[in-house]
Formats: structure tokens, sequence, C-alpha cells
């Protein structure tokens, strides 16, 4: 089970809650609170957050099953560091429409959960208003032609934003990435490599890290592991000679144990190379500056800037429970100690690699952002052998 960045425990029951507006009314709240509280119970028995597993009441809110009925044209805007509704969401949505005859046009930001409505670097409004005109008043205003198939904002330059054809549709070409101990390398070893990492943390640790998500990230991603090395395995690439695109998904395969009967992956995407990088949160430019029109309020301008250098920044994250290895809504067995072979995917991203950086990818078990975090006595172990990574990319 997977919460929104920062949110652990978040699930369909307390969004309910939050989206109930009844409650504002005293009196309205009292008549319709037993009939809420039943579908509340409902939910909280329908989510199964015992098991975690996929059921028939997260199938019945599965829209993409109906992306075939789809008959408007369609603009998706998202933001590629958004942790909370995921870039999966509108990667699994921008593939779904691929093949439908309709007209579709994506945009993606550096941000988060965010509107981008009053940046300095877009003309975001104006691209909307020629994209609802032609489609809702049907004028004829080149709407088509004029916006990009696909926009992306850079995270390396401020302010820069490329068009591309697609995201990663016409790429077919992958590039495998094969482990050795701290390493990933275009060869893959030959003799078995076992490594282990521990779960558990100094109780301690484990409270701070509860309480700030910053910390724990920047102990597990850092360069000087005496905190965290025995919580994580972390492998590198040489550093890349040339501006490389990461674009869609990383696949994982991998082959690991657990010595217990259960158990969880996590990984995290790195860019590893000291370098001013954009925020994930706009910078205020100028309160109020915006005027949106007769008889609407001011807005903020805004702008993703570059702040101060950092040694790394995380590009995407995933995350699997090894009980669910070969589907999300069955139980596999898992016995102690024997090594089973899984795949999975990371969040899908698009991201701009700067040459002379290096490519990290770190292997974990508890995210304390969005994982159960138990601090269990569970060590894993990895076969470097039998562990690879493949990646889309083109050149920048």
């Amino acid at each position: 089970m997977v919460a929104p960045g920062g949110f652990p425990g978040e699930d369909a029951d307390v969004l309910a809650k939050e989206c109930f507006s009844r409650q504002l009314d005293g009196a309205d709240y009292l008549q319709s609170k037993p009939i809420f509280d039943q579908q509340l119970a409902a939910i909280n028995a329908g989510q199964d957050r015992a098991s975690g597993d996929y059921n028939t009441f997260w199938d019945a809110r599965n829209y993409l099953k109906d992306v075939k009925n789809v008959k408007c044209d369609v603009l998706m805007v998202h933001g590629i560091n958004d942790w909370n509704v995921k870039p999966r969401n509108v990667y699994n949505l921008y593939h779904a429409l691929a093949d439908l005859p309709i007209n579709k046009k994506l945009i993606l930001h550096q941000g988060q959960h965010i509107y981008i409505n009053a940046f300095r670097s877009l003309d975001y409004s104006e691209m909307v208003n020629l994209w609802l005109t032609n489609k809702l008043f049907d004028v004829d205003n080149h709407a088509d032609e004029i916006l990009p198939a696909v926009l992306v904002q850079d995270n390396v330059k401020a302010e820069t934003w490329n068009n591309y054809t697609d995201w990663d549709l016409s790429l077919i070409d992958q590039k495998k990435l094969f482990f050795s101990p701290a390493s990933l390398t275009a060869d893959k070893i030959s003799t078995a490599t076992i490594q282990s990492f521990s779960d558990h943390l100094p109780a301690k640790r484990f409270n701070k890290y509860k309480q700030d998500f910053d910390a724990w990230r920047a102990d597990i991603l850092s360069d000087q592991p005496q905190v965290t090395a025995a919580n994580r395995l972390q492998f590198k690439t040489s550093p890349v000679k040339q501006d490389q695109l990461l674009r869609g998904v990383a696949h994982l395969k991998l082959k690991v144990a657990s010595d217990q009967d259960h158990g969880m992956l996590s990984a995290m995407l790195v860019d590893y190379g000291s370098a001013k990088r954009l925020g994930t949160s706009p910078t205020i430019l100028k309160r109020k500056a915006i005027s949106e029109g007769f008889h609407w309020r001011e807005d903020d301008l805004n702008e993703f800037q570059l702040q101060a250098k950092t040694p790394w920044k995380m590009i995407s994250k995933g995350h699997i429970n090894l009980q669910n290895r070969t589907t999300n809504y069955k139980i596999d067995e898992l016995e102690s100690g024997k090594f089973y072979d899984l795949e999975f995917d990371l969040q899908p991203t698009f991201y701009h690699l700067p040459a002379g950086h290096q490519l990290g990818l770190v292997i974990y078990a508890t995210d304390m952002e969005m994982t159960v975090r138990a601090n269990e006595e569970i060590n894993y172990s990895l076969d470097l052998a039998n562990c690879q990574m493949d990646l889309t990319t083109s050149q920048y």
C-alpha cells in the first residue's frame, strides 16, 4: 500500500470524509450522518488495507478500463514531481489514448500537485483558452496545429520548455543496465554475488525519520553512508558523457530473498552530481501581479527557479510487495531465505540528465513518506548477477 508523499495512511475513507461537505451544516450533518457512517464503513471494508491487494472495490474505480469510450479530444497536464496523483496516472492515460482517433496534447511541468496558470515562462491560460475555444465553440483557430503534441518543462535550464512528438511511444530501443557491487554497467557479471541490507532502524532514528522526511531522504541517498549503509544498497553508473533524456518508465528485474515470510522493496532512481537544480515548488516573483480579468481576483506571478547546489536529485521511485510479485490481486507464498524473481516499474519520468552526472539506483524497503512503517527485524538479499534495469532514453 502506497500513500501520497508525506501522508502515509491516507486512503479512500480519508478522502470521503474530506469531501463530505454536508458536515459544514450542523443540522444537516446530524440528519445525514447515519447514512454517511454506513457508507464510510463500506469504504473501509472495500479498500482492504489489511491485505493491500487490488480488488473489485478498486477495479470499479478504474476508468482506464473504459478509455475506449473517450470521444472528445484530450488535454493532459501533470507535474512530473507529483507524488500525490503520481505520474503513472497520466502516463497510463496517455498510452491508453494513443490509438484512439482523437487529438491528444500533453503538458509535463516540474512541479508537484499545483496549477501552472501563473508562470512567467509559459502562456498557459492563453494556450487553454485557444484549446477550449476550438473544442467548445468550434472556432477554427488551428489549436491542434499550434499547440505541441507534448510540451515538457526542462529540469536543468530554468524557464525552458521543449516540444516533443510523444512521451516515449516512438522510442523502441531500451538501454539495459546490469548490477555489480555499487555499480550499474552495460556488462552483466557472471558470478553469483549476494548483497544484503536490513530494514530495521534504531528507535531514536526511526522516530526522527517519521517526523522528518527530508532528513530520511538525505541520509538514504547520501554518498557518505555511515548512517544508512546497512539499510540500503546503492548502485551508480559512470558519469554520462553527454546529456540524456530519461523518458517513460525504468523497469527493474530483481532476484531477491527475505529472511521472513513477507516483505517489500522500494527503489529510487537518482541523479548524482553537484548542481543547482529547480525546486519542486515555484517561487513567487511578485504578489498579485497578474490580473485574471473583469470581476476576477489577481494572482501571484510564479516561476520555478534554480536553488542552491545539491549533490543529488531524486528522479523517480517505485515499490512492490513481495507477496504480490506476480499480480496485484493475489497473495503469493513467500518462503524465508528463498530467492524469487520479480519485476516492477518505477514511476514514469521525463528527465534531463546532464553530462558528467551519474545515474544512481537505491534499493531499500520501508519508504518513510509512502509505505507502511513497521520497523521490523527483517533482512533482504539481492543476487546481483540476476538483476537489471531497463531504461528508455534519447539524446537531449
